[in-house]
């Protein structure tokens, strides 16, 4: 179930070899007849589509990227959705869920891989929700999703799971309604501390090391016979 599951998204394969993006996915590909390699996805430059001006004294405006979001995800906040319509500006980025549409006040197409992250660095947005359900498929998945928010300087309020676990600073919550609410409200009382999130999250990836060590070792690891 796992292999069919990560075929045609998380998983590729190369000369017999499964190719993954990260541990947690090679350990769960552990018995397959195939060696495993893994390679992290990683970041690409860009530059914003146009300068973001971000507005004062609005309402926080809150960003849900759908795009990789599973009904389990979207339960953790279809109920916030309406709650905190009268709150905060709600964007979605990607598909629109069922029954959230009276409460969306901006809603962006996906614009495909190779624009995504000059089209997020563009949207005028205060802070970026990653819901995560702690679901067996869920603890696969990567914290690629840090990285993208770090680099557009968005400040992100994500799941506190194992799969979101990253060196890259965030707001992390329990999966809770009561606590996606608390920390939601929290954000919107406290806008400064957003920016500073966004700065420490971007510091940090500036201070990673993308291109050598063990990035290099994967590629060429994945990608060579």
């Amino acid at each position: 179930e796992i292999t069919t599951r990560l075929v045609g998204s998380e998983m590729c394969i190369r000369d017999s070899r499964l190719i993954v993006q990260n541990h947690a996915q090679a350990e769960a590909l552990r018995h397959s007849d195939r060696p495993v390699a893994i390679l992290s996805r990683a970041l690409i430059p860009f530059t914003p589509l146009h300068k973001v001006t971000r507005r004062e004294g609005e309402k926080l405006r809150v960003l849900c990227n759908t795009c990789e979001l599973n009904d389990a995800d979207i339960e953790l906040i279809h109920n916030l959705v309406r709650e905190l319509a009268s709150e905060v500006t709600w964007q979605v980025l990607g598909p629109l869920p069922a029954g959230w549409e009276p409460w969306i006040e901006e809603h962006y197409r996906y614009p495909g891989h190779e624009y995504y992250l000059p089209f997020l660095a563009s949207i005028d947005t205060d802070l970026a929700i990653v819901p995560r359900a702690d679901t067996k498929f869920n603890r696969l998945k990567d914290n690629f999703c840090l990285l993208e928010t770090a680099a557009c300087a968005i400040p992100a309020l994500v799941s506190d799971v194992g799969s979101l676990q990253s060196h890259i600073p965030a707001i992390r919550v329990r999966n809770r309604k009561v606590d996606w609410l608390a920390a939601i409200r929290l954000a919107a009382s406290e806008r400064s501390d957003l920016a500073n999130f966004a700065h420490n999250a971007r510091h940090a990836l500036q201070d990673s090391d993308w291109l050598t060590g063990e990035i290099i070792n994967q590629h060429l690891h994945a990608w060579l016979p």
